[in-house]
């Protein structure tokens, strides 16, 4: 209810709504909010690229908490056999 008159106070204040889940979009449209797309998370399907020529390159983008895993990307990059 409360999210309700929340949403119906606001509902002139946004263009558009998108969602990330049709989950999402079924709770937002039940409290009368109109949701134009569904964009999941993730990306796009892409074509497998080349294997590396050379020594990879690690990118960590994220906190450094243990809940991201850095530690595990850092044991897998010093492992010789790439595993954990």
């Amino acid at each position: 209810m409360r999210q309700q008159k929340m949403v119906e106070a606001r509902q002139h204040v946004f263009r558009h709504v998108v969602t990330i889940s049709e989950e999402m979009q079924r709770r937002l449209e039940t409290d009368g909010m109109v949701v134009d797309k569904v964009i999941y998370n993730g990306t796009a399907g892409v074509e497998p690229r080349p294997p590396f020529a050379g020594s990879p390159t690690i990118l960590f983008v994220g906190r450094l908490a243990s809940t991201k895993g850095s530690e595990v990307l850092l044991r897998v990059s010093f492992s010789p056999t790439g595993s954990p």
